[in-house]
């Protein structure tokens, strides 16, 4: 099972805590550029976290889609 993590910058705790709960695969995305609403994610990613302090509106909108 894999986790994405999208936004914020310093993430390395985070990645931590989703491995103690057992996912196997985390993928960041940063999010601050219109490139990253175009991105497609895994099939096997089962959570995707949301850091909102650095993510654009348009990336937000699709995650949420």
């Amino acid at each position: 099972m894999s986790v994405l993590i999208v936004g914020g910058d310093q993430v390395e705790s985070l990645k931590r805590q989703v491995v103690a709960q057992g996912y196997t695969e985390v993928e960041h995305w940063h999010g601050r550029k219109k490139g990253f609403v175009k991105r497609t994610f895994s099939n096997h990613t089962r959570l995707i976290v949301m850091v909102c302090d650095y993510v654009n509106h348009s990336l937000a909108i699709s995650l949420k889609n």
